[in-house]
């Protein structure tokens, strides 16, 4: 009998772990409600994990394709500590030019337009106490990066436990000490993150130390990362924008849009990105030395582990995003609709989950075709149609936004991720010998379309008949029986034994 594997073990934490964030936000909701504090609270916040992420991404999605080498079983010791002391000296650098360049100008007037005098200056004593972490940030993203190139998920499991958890303890002190208290968990967070994995990371390093020698392996790592950095910078400054219209808007709307976001992403954070996350250094293990030269060049093992990836992904987030288009109104009363969380904020913080949840499909496959080409140590091919797709939705934004209010934020990264999903796919699937393309794909594609179009022509017609009470139990029930097939069949069985550690 084979046992579960990391995906699995992923999965359950996960889920712990969401929960304990949606008790934070539901009680934040409920003791605040959505207003130009709780705005400038949420922008602070997210212009500081915007960054984050683009640091932990760029960095992770190069570590973990250079060390994970299983057939030598060598460690590149020199070379992990020359990327520990550039990541070093490069987070100084920017938490340096960041105080420099905000006592000089104040960058934030042009940012959030739409932010009083009050507002901007509270925003800057939020990111003044913020900023310093990235140091701990970029140190948490190397050693994240380098477990799971050896197949060590345990930190990645419980890693965004704690910040909800210490939120939530401080959460009664902001009436004392106000919002600014509640950026000490974003510093705390990484640290005690730092301290779990220098535990693990004994059993590799007896020393970690800084190292000056830059060698060839060095750059050849760096020409991968770069891309990467000029493509998160453009989807920053595209999310950035996002949140600068918002701010234009009625005071509370910045607060739904980034709730909205968070309620999406949980549910993507309970079985999406745990599969995936597992499968990322399984893609690059099968494509260890392989390197992009014109064609994708994949073997019978990588072509079919693609194909299963991709079959499942789509059968996983369809569902999900049917289940909170129709369900949006009721999850959203049922979760926040109490306490000082008003009627307005419920009816706005539920349309933008709705129409959120229709790209939740081409998140996945957008993360998920990510993955296959930072596998390939190509990081370049996704960069270039980031940056375009970054672009686009800068465009339509300013098209559309004054015309649909915060409806037209979520049209235009609704488009931007179509299209970014659309010219992975064509472009990976003309310049490699994967045959995913056949028969039996395209009849699998056509069934796939017939589901959707009767799942939302049947929830439609519910939706008229039923209450909003009525229609939720009915079909938690009916996606509790979907899932409930899928596992009797074993149909996710492949991705959820995956043979690997965890920790």
């Amino acid at each position: 009998m084979r046992s579960f594997g990391p995906t699995t073990y992923l999965i359950i934490i996960a889920f712990i772990t969401k929960f304990i964030v949606l008790f934070r936000d539901i009680i934040f909701a409920s003791e605040f409600g959505f207003t130009k504090d709780t705005d400038v609270y949420f922008f602070a916040t997210s212009f500081y994990i915007l960054i984050s992420i683009l640091l932990i991404q760029c960095i992770n999605a190069t570590i973990v394709p250079v060390f994970s080498d299983k057939k030598t079983g060598n460690i590149d010791v020199k070379l992990f500590n020359a990327v520990f002391t550039a990541l070093i000296l490069f987070s100084s650098f920017s938490v340096f030019a960041y105080y420099v360049t905000t006592s000089q100008v104040n960058i934030f007037n042009y940012i959030v337009p739409g932010f009083t005098a009050e507002q901007i200056s509270l925003t800057l004593k939020f990111l003044d106490i913020l900023f310093p972490s990235l140091i701990l940030v970029v140190c948490v993203a190397l050693f994240r990066g380098f477990l799971q190139s050896q197949s060590k998920f345990f930190e990645t499991s419980i890693s965004e436990i704690f910040l909800p958890v210490l939120s939530i303890l401080l959460i009664y002190f902001v009436e004392d000490f106000g919002f600014i208290i509640l950026v000490i968990p974003f510093v705390l967070s990484p640290l005690i993150q730092l301290i779990i994995q220098f535990n693990v990371m004994k059993s590799f390093f007896t020393k970690i130390k800084l190292n000056f020698d830059f060698d060839n392996k060095f750059k050849n790592l760096i020409h991968l990362m770069l891309p990467l950095i000029f493509a998160g910078v453009f989807t920053t400054v595209s999310k950035v924008f996002d949140q600068s219209l918002a701010s234009t808007l009625d005071a509370g709307i910045l607060s739904s849009l980034n709730m909205s976001i968070k309620i999406n992403l949980l549910v993507m954070s309970l079985c999406i990105i745990p599969i995936i996350t597992v499968l990322f250094p399984m893609f690059s293990s099968i494509n260890e030395n392989v390197v992009y030269k014109n064609n994708f060049h994949t073997n019978e093992e990588y072509n079919n582990l693609i194909i299963e990836s991709f079959y499942k992904i789509i059968l996983l987030s369809l569902p999900l995003s049917i289940y909170v288009y129709f369900n949006s109104l009721y999850i959203v009363e049922l979760l926040f609709g109490f306490g000082k969380f008003n009627s307005d904020n419920v009816y706005i913080t539920s349309e933008c989950v709705k129409y959120f949840s229709l790209g939740l499909v081409l998140s996945a496959l957008r993360l998920l075709l990510i993955k296959i080409y930072y596998s390939f140590k190509n990081t370049y091919v996704p960069t270039v149609f980031i940056i375009i797709c970054s672009l686009i939705n800068i465009f339509f934004n300013y098209m559309l936004v004054s015309k649909f209010s915060f409806y037209g934020i979520i049209y235009s990264t609704l488009i931007a991720n179509l299209c970014l999903c659309l010219f992975l796919i064509v472009f990976f699937f003309v310049k490699s010998n994967c045959t995913i393309f056949t028969k039996f794909f395209l009849y699998r594609l056509f069934l796939i379309v017939v589901f959707v179009c009767l799942s939302f022509v049947f929830f439609s017609f519910l939706n008229m008949l039923l209450t909003t009470t009525m229609l939720f139990i009915l079909s938690s029930f009916i996606l509790s029986v979907y899932f409930l097939l899928l596992l009797y069949f074993n149909f996710f069985r492949p991705l959820l034994c995956l043979n690997q550690k965890f920790y």
